[in-house]
């Protein structure tokens, strides 16, 4: 089984510095490939970070999530697709999990902790570990079959915001998934730029909009205006 890492990266080089060498420890670079794809930083740090490295670096001038995991997957010719965070570093033995999972399953998500963590991140963190109407979040880190995200489309274009749970309520529609109760690590960032209880209410104002059909584009000028994050949509 090949499986390539697809990271959607915006001005991320202080991350990648700590993801890269961390995924190309506990990887099989025979089998497994990095694809990092770049919406166009402003600074080009990222670029030079890689040309010690055996990895894909794409830039792109579309600052889109969805187009830019997209754009790594047509770059890839793996069998299987796991979509990761530059903020998000997975256990140790994640490709060992990803492997006993997809033996059953043609897709799955991980739990998460966060890193730093406080007590009520933490409340948020063991949510993740039961399949739920809030599963699916791109910090959950999607492997998937290449066959499956073919058929169902891939991620929208159009859709600029929550483009995670828009493609994971596509594939929950055909069959279940996998959930790996062994965590990814999930920077707090956001949480620490703002605070927990304005993050909580603006995911769930924004996932209540989201769920009742509202424009991506509604949705990502009221997270914009309410949060400051470093995400690109």
């Amino acid at each position: 089984m090949t499986l390539d890492i697809i990271i959607p990266t915006y001005n991320e080089y202080d991350n990648l510095c700590q993801l890269i060498p961390y995924l190309l420890k506990h990887i099989d670079k025979s089998n497994t490939q990095i694809i990092v794809v770049d919406a166009d930083s402003s600074d080009d740090k990222s670029a030079c970070l890689f040309e010690d490295f055996n990895i894909q670096y794409h830039k792109t001038d579309k600052t889109c999530r969805a187009s830019q995991l997209n754009h790594g997957a047509e770059l890839s010719s793996a069998d299987y697709l796991f979509f990761l965070h530059a903020d998000v570093r997975p256990p140790q033995d994640f490709i060992a999990q990803i492997r006993h999972n997809l033996q059953k399953y043609d897709y799955g998500i991980f739990s998460y902790e966060f890193s730093p963590s406080t007590l009520l991140l933490g409340i948020n963190a063991r949510a993740t570990k039961k399949k739920g109407i809030l599963s699916g979040g791109g910090d959950q880190g999607l492997f998937i079959k290449r066959t499956l995200f073919n058929q169902v489309g891939g991620y929208k274009e159009g859709q600029v915001i929550m483009e995670d749970f828009e493609l994971f309520s596509r594939l929950k529609s055909i069959s279940d998934y996998a959930l790996i109760q062994k965590p990814v690590t999930v920077s707090s960032r956001k949480y620490v730029e703002n605070s927990w209880l304005r993050v909580n209410l603006v995911n769930l104002i924004a996932f209540t909009l989201f769920h009742i059909g509202s424009s991506p584009h509604v949705i990502k000028s009221f997270c914009q205006r309410w949060l400051r994050s470093k995400e690109t949509c």
